[in-house]
């Protein structure tokens, strides 16, 4: 289920779309794996699906950061990020500095604080600037199988 989730938001981040099949068995059934990974996925998208559905690649300013990757709402108010690789404590985001009004992750609509410009102890430092927006994450990763973060463009 994790890499058939990788896929499809990979495949959204590059501006596509992606159509899962599933065949029956020879007897005529889905097989377990495959009405697993369904269920799995459907769980995920129930909670997440906003960051799928009507959203496109981000416009080329926004880079992921690398263990991420981004989607973008069709009207460019939104831009989720997909955390493929959880981070430990903080995800710098350089570039990102005075765009974001706001951040949350999707699943659960829990704030996500941000800070802006200045790098504090539990960043890596490496890229400490006045364009760096730096989220800081809870130490344990979210119950998702890829947690993603929403975050609200200033207009």
């Amino acid at each position: 289920p994790e890499m058939v989730l990788h896929m499809l938001i990979r495949t959204v981040s590059l501006g596509g779309n992606l159509l899962m099949n599933v065949g029956p068995t020879a007897r005529g059934y889905i097989d377990d794996r495959a009405q697993n990974a369904l269920r799995e996925i459907g769980a995920w998208m129930r909670l997440n699906g906003r960051s799928i559905y009507g959203c496109t690649m981000a416009e080329p300013e926004f880079k992921a950061p690398e263990g991420t990757l981004l989607t973008q709402s069709e009207d460019g108010t939104r831009l989720y990020v997909h955390l493929i690789e959880y981070p430990f404590a903080v995800l710098e985001m350089p570039g990102f500095a005075g765009k974001v009004a706001y951040a949350q992750f999707l699943h659960d609509a829990s704030e996500v604080p941000f800070t802006e410009g200045r790098v504090d102890h539990f960043s890596e430092g490496r890229t400490e600037g006045q364009d760096l927006l730096i989220l800081t994450l809870p130490a344990v990763k979210p119950p998702m199988l890829v947690p993603v973060v929403e975050l609200f463009l200033k207009k």
